[in-house]
């Protein structure tokens, strides 16, 4: 992933960091989260302000354990309604 800034000289304006939130959205993806929740890893370092929110709907899997054991801070919010 890259991420891509200019140069606060190009914009003339002044940098602000403005929050900003991941949301991803899960239902029995335990098998591909970690892989995802890996390549946002190194982005993250370079881009302050950044929280990752994972959403999970009822998943019969491990996706919340897996996001609640993953290196990054991330914040879990799970449905169990069904």
């Amino acid at each position: 992933m890259t991420i891509h800034t200019r140069n606060i000289q190009e914009t003339g304006r002044a940098a602000i960091a403005l929050p900003l939130a991941i949301v991803i959205v899960t239902y029995n993806s335990a098998e591909v989260l970690g892989g995802l929740l890996n390549s946002l890893a190194p982005a993250l370092t370079e881009v302050p302000n950044v929280s990752i929110i994972v959403v999970d709907n009822n998943s019969a899997d491990n996706s919340t354990e897996m996001a609640r054991q993953h290196a990054l801070n991330i914040r879990v919010l799970e449905d169990r309604s069904k």
